[in-house]
């Protein structure tokens, strides 16, 4: 590892530049090589009347101005308060086209110009550019007695005069920019109609998909002060990229392969505070390129999330954390390199660590030796020896601990004092696979614990022969606990009076192995109880009258397993209820239960949320929701067989369903599609309605099914028998948002389909039956940025048909009939270039590169015309376009089953062209 200067002067090492020779090799951001010979700017700014010591230097690149400001001593509190003053004005030509604000770091200096060694902390002030070019100091509480400082900035502003030029940047930048001023309620812009003014407004970006990131992506977005990107297979990242957002405060990066970042990345996000890396290799034996100074400039930064699977030594890591000696909060997910003992003394502020991999006690028994402040401690170990170690570890350094997790399968043959004794404790997760008798000598170690989660990662315990007792002397040394996990599927009994030591207790969570493991009156020791869940294998495995009196709970959870029931069905018996006046959601999971009693919602009038996966339901009970007046969100989920085969048992709706359910919100009864008849003023009483999810077999909708549901944001509606749509079905829904439709029996539109729904983003229709799209079927959606339309019988496309729809990013198209199909130099053809849901391979021969690790050679073998579902595209570091794929599975546009695409691999797309093939 490189020399670095002592710990105390780390201050001292922040860039200055103090010379003529330094500036110009300094200079300011480094703007893009490749673009025309810049204009430059270099001149001066005064600090007292007699000394002209600040410098600046501007250069004009594209759009961009790119500046640094530096000064070795400046009056800043002076400037700001006593005489308040210009410190120069940009010339005309490196102007911003908006009112700049900046924050800066500067270090205190006597009138000398010499470092103060009383003052050597950092303070923070700010710096603003108006439109006029008039740089002043902003006089706020960041001037108060400073005095004289030193200083260097460095950052970039829209240059004035020239447009934002948003179309030009990539489609997923354009559509992220147009969702996020969507929600600031600048609604139905084009990219055209961007200012400067409007990025300006934008404080918070995230990327939800890798893409190429070019150097002026970020442009204008001076404000920013949260950013979430995915920067794909990139090679190297531009080193200007966030010259653009010199007030970010969180910053989170993705890769998805080998990638390099630069070495001045953070120096112009000089207040960053929180930074995530999630960096991932092809394969773990890539090497990762990281510049040991990476953190140096961001001296304010207190989190570090730290993910990779790159090969390196520990003292890279080592040199980065150097730079960070403010992290409170560090997470480190590597197992390709074994962290050293000297590691944390970098971090004397350390209050939180989790670490995955790399970490071996019995080889750096003094690793937690420099973390005195560390009170959060999550830990992955391998083999049961390192529990040991690390149980003398903590013995021997004793830190403050409040919160312990420790993932370790196979506890067996550890004593009660496998831990030490930790007072300060008051969270403890723990995986206890491999322990058969959990005694109380273990928790006397922690007497202040409110919170114990207990799991057991042995998948297979179901079917193993190692059963788990709990003794009513187990919680005796916990009476403060409030918060109780038992995920143990070995459990096969518990103590009557298991819970009687814990009368506080507000959460607990049960998985139990066998019937007759919860006692009858179990819950009856625990009076304040407000969150209850609970995991069994039968339904004769919860006692009569085992839910009755939970007076305080407001959270239930029922989960029954069926391990070895999986081809019957049962009921739940008839005198089952549920008996919590308080409750506010509750969620019932069986793929067995065939029936539900009348009465068992009966004393839950404050219930809003109801989840039922109950998929071979055959019918709702009497009186459904006749107790549940405050309901909310309803929802019944679709379940799977042995087999894993759908279940869908539902098939009827009771008249007035929703009469007794005023307050419905959500509404999702997709597993409901043996439904052949839905009652007269089926959603007539859910006028709130803002979500609808529906898959029915009815041959035609009720009148007015919509008519008076005006908040509708969201509708998916499967009505795959009806051969008609009302002319007015959409007139009432003017809020929508998200729309899926499959009408494939329908044979024609209303002429006027979509007119009444200006803020459709997303539309997924399936109209096999349709010969004709009606003329300007899109016109009146220029919020829709994903289309995906099947209409196996179209044969001409309206004109202009996506004339009016700026913001596609994603287009899947199944129109295989069309007699002129879109070709090369036509706009829909480039606008399926750039988004097409599906690709057809073209070329004999196709390089491909697996990007998951499930592949096998049988998942990329890849022939011409075969069909490929693209998941995203991004471009090389050469500029050609990447496609991130899987293999078509011959099915409609609407059912997407990701669980069997384990295996994604990337093909270059000049093999490729769009397809409108099903």
């Amino acid at each position: 590892m490189s020399k670095t200067p002592p710990a105390q002067d780390r201050a001292e090492s922040i860039p200055t530049a103090v010379s003529d020779r330094e500036e110009e090799q300094a200079g300011a951001v480094i703007p893009p090589s490749d673009t025309a010979s810049p204009r430059i700017f270099v001149g001066e700014y005064h600090n007292l009347e007699a000394h002209r010591e600040g410098r600046v230097r501007l250069e004009v690149q594209g759009n961009a101005v790119y500046a640094a400001l530096q000064t070795v001593r400046s009056p800043v509190q002076y400037f700001a308060r006593q005489q308040p003053d210009v410190l120069f004005t940009i010339p005309e030509g490196f102007r911003p086209a908006v009112p700049i604000t900046w924050e800066v770091n500067g270090q205190y200096v006597g009138a000398d110009g010499q470092l103060d060694p009383g003052r050597r902390d950092l303070q923070v002030f700010r710096l603003r550019a108006d439109t006029e070019g008039r740089v002043r100091y902003v006089d706020d509480r960041g001037v108060d007695d400073v005095g004289y400082l030193r200083y260097h900035t460095a950052l970039a502003w829209p240059l004035s005069g020239m447009d934002s030029q948003v179309c030009d940047r990539s489609r997923e930048i354009q559509g992220l920019i147009l969702s996020a001023l969507d929600n600031l309620g600048e609604e139905n812009l084009s990219c055209e109609q961007i200012d400067w003014g409007h990025l300006d407004q934008l404080f918070d970006l995230s990327f939800s998909s890798p893409i190429a990131i070019r150097a002026q992506d970020l442009l204008g977005l001076t404000n920013l002060t949260a950013l979430n990107m995915h920067a794909g297979d990139q090679v190297v990242l531009p080193g200007s990229l966030l010259a653009f957002t010199p007030r970010l405060q969180q910053l989170s990066l993705e890769t998805r392969g080998p990638i390099t970042l630069p070495k001045d990345l953070l120096r112009y996000t000089p207040q960053l505070q929180s930074l995530s890396l999630g960096l991932n290799a092809h394969t773990v034996n890539d090497e990762l390129v990281l510049p040991e100074e990476l953190l140096s400039p961001v001296p304010h930064l207190v989190s570090l999330h730290w993910r990779d699977r790159f090969r390196y030594s520990s003292g890279l890591l080592e040199g980065v954390l150097y730079y960070a000696p403010q992290l409170t909060d560090l997470t480190i997910n590597s197992r390709h390199f074994l962290l050293s003992d000297n590691l944390l003394s970098f971090l004397p502020r350390l209050v939180q660590l989790r670490v995955e991999g790399g970490l071996d006690f019995c080889r750096t028994p003094d690793f937690l030796a420099p973390a005195t402040p560390l009170t959060h401690l999550t830990l992955r170990l391998e083999g049961i020896y390192q529990m040991r170690c690390l149980s003398q570890s903590l013995h021997q350094h004793d830190p403050n601990l409040t919160q312990l997790r420790i993932d370790l399968a196979g506890l067996q043959g550890l004593t009660d004092e496998f831990l030490p004794h930790l007072p300060h404790l008051t969270h403890l997760t723990l995986d206890v696979a491999g322990v058969t008798t959990l005694s109380s000598g273990w928790l006397s170690q922690f007497p202040n614990l409110v919170s114990l989660q207990l799991h057991d990662s042995n998948h297979s315990w179901h079917r193993v022969a190692s059963p788990l007792a709990l003794l009513e002397t187990f919680l005796v040394h916990t009476p403060k606990l409030t918060n109780l996990s038992l995920r143990l599927g070995r459990l096969t009994r518990i103590a009557p009076n298991l819970l009687e030591p814990v009368p506080n207790l507000q959460q607990l969570e049960l998985t139990v192995g066998s019937e007759g493991a919860l006692p009858d009156d179990l819950l009856a020791q625990v009076s304040e109880l407000e969150t209850f869940s609970v995991s069994v294998e039968t339904f004769d495995a919860i006692p009569t009258g085992f839910l009755d009196d939970l007076a305080q709970l407001k959270e239930l959870s029922i989960h029954f397993r069926h391990y070895d029931k999986y081809d019957s069905s049962d009921s739940l018996p008839e005198d089952f209820q549920i008996d919590a006046p308080r409750l506010e959601t509750f969620s019932l999971s069986s793929d067995q239960l065939a029936s539900l009693p009348d009465n068992f919602l009966l004393d839950t009038e404050k219930l809003t949320h109801l989840s039922l996966n109950v998929p071979n339901l055959q019918e709702w009970p009497s009186f459904f929701l006749m107790h549940t007046p405050a309901l909310e969100f309803l929802e019944m989920k679709y379940g799977y067989g042995k087999n894993g085969k759908e279940i869908h048992g539902l098939h009827s709706v009771p008249p007035h369903f929703l009469a007794d359910a005023p307050n419905l919100i959500h509404l999702n009864l997709g597993a409901a599609d043996r439904v052949q008849e839905l009652p007269a003023g089926f959603l007539a009483n859910s006028s709130k309605l803002e979500y609808l999810d529906l898959a029915v077999n009815v041959t035609e909708l009720p009148e007015n099914f919509l008519a008076q549901h005006p908040q509708l944001k969201t509708v998916k509606l499967f009505v795959p028998r009806i051969t008609k749509v009302p002319h007015d079905f959409l007139a009432h829904v003017l809020h929508l948002q998200s729309m899926e439709l499959d009408l494939r029996k329908v044979d024609s539109l209303p002429t006027d389909f979509l007119e009444h729904t200006p803020r459709l983003g997303y539309l997924r229709l399936d109209v096999d039956q349709v010969d004709v799209l009606p003329s300007g079927f899109l016109s009146y959606t220029p919020q829709l940025g994903h289309l995906y339309v099947r209409a196996a019988n179209v044969v001409s496309l309206p004109e202009n048909f996506l004339a009016r729809s700026p913001r596609i990013e994603t287009l899947g198209l199944g129109m295989p009939r069309l007699a002129s199909p879109p070709g090369p130099g036509e706009a829909l053809w480039d606008m399926l270039q750039a988004a097409s849901f599906r690709v057809k391979v073209t070329a004999p021969e196709v390089h491909v590169e697996a990007d998951g690790f499930f592949c096998s050679g049988d998942d990329m073998v890849v022939e011409r015309g075969d069909i490929l579902e693209v998941v995203w595209r991004e471009q090389d570091n050469t500029g050609n376009t990447l496609l991130s794929v899987f293999h078509w599975w011959n099915r409609d546009l609407f059912f997407s089953f990701y669980e069997r695409h384990w295996c994604l691999f990337s093909v270059d797309i000049r093999y490729t062209e769009p397809t409108l093939d099903l």
